[in-house]
């Protein structure tokens, strides 16, 4: 995991499910971190988890000519009690910083990744073979 100049190792077990309804498509994730190393510094016993969600639908200003989706994504980051305990508050508030670049910056490259596909296929019937 990076983070602007700094950079954690961790463990990470990682839950996906996704669920598809007839107006929204939903998934969601559940990552479990354990112990991890930041700026060299190891963080015995440092576990947290990150609950994140997306939604895609239909926007209201979608029409039959001009078909409009939203996306719609949201974590939560929490720690366990013996690490906030443990750490003291002003820790946890760097480190929370630190997960909250981290995880935006993955959410800004998904977010640049699924914007280039949908314009390859909008542009897909155009292309001259």
């Amino acid at each position: 995991m990076h983070s602007n100049s700094a950079r954690a190792d961790a463990r990470m077990k990682q839950v996906v499910r996704r669920h598809v309804e007839p107006n929204r498509d939903v998934v969601i994730a559940v990552v479990s971190v354990n112990p991890a190393e930041v700026r060299n510094k190891r963080l015995c016993g440092l576990r947290y988890q990150v609950r994140s969600y997306a939604v895609t639908k239909w926007s209201a200003a979608s029409t039959p000519e001009h078909e409009v989706s939203q996306l719609q994504c949201c974590s939560l980051i929490s720690f366990d009690e013996e690490t906030e305990a443990k750490l003291g508050s002003d820790a946890i508030q760097a480190l929370i910083n630190f997960l909250i670049v981290s995880l935006a910056a993955k959410m800004q490259g998904h977010q640049d990744c699924i914007e280039n596909a949908l314009m390859d296929h909008a542009l897909l019937p155009q292309q001259v073979l």
